[in-house]
């Protein structure tokens, strides 16, 4: 595992051990699970652990209830296509 920019082992470190948090309650997704969506937490509440546990915690409640996930990636073009021949 290896953070982009400026290589800091440190903040590297607490890039795993705040994954090993999560996975240790077993609160740690297949998805949004990747180095630097962490590592956005982390920054978000200044490495605070605990509160970056439950500053992600409550961005996957909120994406749940939301169903942001089950949002349909529409093609533009097909959507304009549509919307300029019922104006014709």
């Amino acid at each position: 595992m290896s953070l982009e920019g400026a290589y800091d082992p440190e903040k590297e470190q607490i890039v795993v051990s705040f994954r090993e948090l999560l996975l240790l309650e077993d609160q740690l997704p297949g998805k949004h699970t990747d180095n630097h969506t962490l590592l956005r937490f982390l920054r978000m509440r200044d490495f605070d652990l605990i509160k970056a546990k439950e500053a992600f915690l409550n961005y996957l409640k909120w994406r749940k209830e939301f169903r942001v996930d089950a949002i349909i990636k529409v093609n533009a073009n097909s959507v304009f296509v549509v919307v300029c021949t019922w104006n014709l």
